[in-house]
């Protein structure tokens, strides 16, 4: 889906992009970048693991990716959550900056959810601009707020991993193994 340049304030995402691989999401992150006006925010909510945990995941997908015949629609549901530090670089690589984590569940859980958010460079003109002492953060915490209440409501449902006998493919698996 192309977006149109500029065009955005904001671009918030909840628990999805967890399932997309690191040059896909990178590519995404550059799109999203280019859609948000200067100065835009970009907010996402997904799926973390710790650092030490990322490799195995993307082994494991790697693994069942090579074993699984192709899905009838081209697509499976997949978890391939990266750590804070991978979602941090790939948003500075994509052009972000001030990458800032928000909110975390529980940063020593294996699957965890985190809220971060960046934001694209401001213009000359945008950056010079006075803003009233206070207005920044009594913004930011209204903005953030509501969503912070939708992950917490959401974690209680996803916290705990969809992943079912092991398997990288959890959801639309129809094998014996994982009922």
């Amino acid at each position: 889906m192309p977006f149109e340049r500029q065009a955005y304030d904001h671009v918030i995402s909840a628990l999805s992009l967890h399932h997309i691989l690191r040059d896909t999401k990178r590519e995404l992150y550059a799109k999203i970048h280019a859609a948000l006006r200067p100065g835009g925010k970009y907010i996402e909510g997904d799926s973390v693991v710790p650092a030490d945990m990322e490799s195995q995941f993307l082994d494991e997908y790697y693994e069942e990716a090579a074993t699984v015949p192709p899905a009838p629609e081209g697509h499976y549901h997949i978890d391939i959550p990266f750590s804070i530090a991978t979602q941090r670089s790939l948003l500075l690589e994509a052009g972000f900056k001030d990458f800032e984590l928000v909110w975390q569940k529980d940063s020593t859980a294996v699957w965890n959810i985190a809220v971060y958010v960046v934001t694209k460079r401001a213009t000359m003109n945008q950056s010079s601009r006075p803003t009233p002492a206070g207005a920044d953060s009594a913004y930011r915490r209204s903005l953030y707020r509501g969503f912070w209440v939708l992950m917490v409501d959401l974690s209680r449902v996803v916290v705990s991993p969809t992943r079912r006998c092991g398997s990288a493919f959890p959801l639309g698996c129809d094998t014996k193994s994982c009922q």
